[in-house]
């Protein structure tokens, strides 16, 4: 993995941002733009890339060279707010920005406190399974697949040996799945970006209609969870 660290003292995000140090990472896959110290910031880059190749090794993605608009800018900010205020979308956690001149996300920096937190390296794991998506798609996927695919790999754990270990529960739907009386299978089947049916509690439905597909064309033993 090819990884290099710059600091940068004049990348404006906003104007009550523009005196704050931001250090840059650039790795195969990914620039990142944060004000984690050097150190951290190195460590999750590292850990970005391991995701990246263990998806791709599950989804038997090709890896190509990289180019000039093939890496993902990545900014992370403080927390769901910052990203809110920088990207003039409210309620949101973080967000993929697919573009002809190189794809933009943005994600929090919050930390998973518990089970039922939704941390913000799993908000950009989910982003970035769209981004991962687009750049292997050989079909228009529809919404459910689109979500749940990015929900099942979005709970990735990276473990202490170097795996990772996809097929985790994703705790943080908990709540709203609770307050689910149920979605029909037309509902699931026919949601579209624009209108999606109990819209927070729908990626996770759908996760769990892709995790068969998913299961079926990666796992190595049955009641294995696919891991890398």
């Amino acid at each position: 993995m090819f990884l290099r660290l710059a600091a940068l003292t004049a990348l404006a995000l906003a104007p009550s941002q523009a005196l704050a140090q931001w250090n840059e990472a650039r790795t195969n896959h990914f620039i990142i733009y944060s004000k984690q110290k050097p150190d951290a910031l190195r460590a999750y880059a590292t850990e970005l890339e391991r995701f990246d190749s263990a998806v791709r090794a599950v989804r038997q993605m090709k890896d190509p060279p990289p180019t000039s608009t093939s890496r993902l800018t990545l900014y992370t900010l403080r927390d769901s707010q910052e990203v809110s205020n920088v990207t003039g979308i409210g309620g949101i956690a973080g967000v993929y920005f697919g573009r002809a001149s190189g794809p933009v996300s943005f994600a929090n920096s919050e930390p998973k406190r518990d089970r039922w937190d939704l941390d913000g390296r799993t908000v950009f794991f989910h982003e970035y399974l769209h981004h991962l998506m687009l750049q292997d798609a050989t079909a228009a996927y529809p919404t459910w697949m689109v979500e749940g695919y990015a929900e099942f790999f979005a709970p990735a754990e990276l473990l202490p040996d170097g795996s990772v270990e996809f097929g985790e529960p994703p705790h943080y739907r908990g709540a709203w799945l609770r307050l689910l009386r149920g979605m029909s299978l037309p509902d699931m089947l026919g949601a579209s970006i624009i209108r999606l049916p109990t819209r927070n509690g729908f990626p996770s439905t759908a996760a769990a209609g892709c995790s068969p597909i998913i299961w079926r064309s990666s796992r190595r033993g049955a009641g294995k969870r696919p891991s890398m």
